[in-house]
């Protein structure tokens, strides 16, 4: 099970007050609004180490941070992950032969 709590970064945080928050925190996911906010967290990301991805839920993420991640991908791929769900409970409950289900091709992994 997954647990996690938000703690706050004000807009108005310079990129070092954001990393003593997040450090404090250990967190391992930051949220951003925008890009400004996501420049601020990539000039502290390497004094970072915990965390894990960066969602950033306004506009797009540049094409050259591949690891964070927008909104509309997430909420894409969870919809995708649900559907994998569904049909892994409904061949659970169609056959007993969990190996066969396992052996099919795999087409949503993700690590956040």
């Amino acid at each position: 099970m997954y647990r996690g709590f938000a703690t706050g970064i004000y807009t108005t945080n310079s990129p070092e007050a954001c990393r003593y928050v997040l450090d404090n925190a250990k967190c391992q996911i930051v949220v951003v609004e925008n890009d400004v906010q996501l420049q601020k967290i990539l000039q502290v990301k390497d004094q970072l180490p915990e965390i894990r991805s960066i969602i950033q839920y306004k506009g797009n993420p540049p094409e050259d941070c591949p690891e964070v991640l927008s909104v509309s991908f997430l909420a894409s791929f969870l919809t995708g992950l649900m559907v994998t769900c569904l049909a892994f409970v409904y061949c659970i409950h169609q056959t007993t032969d969990i190996r066969a289900f396992m052996r099919q091709p795999k087409t949503h992994y993700f690590n956040l």
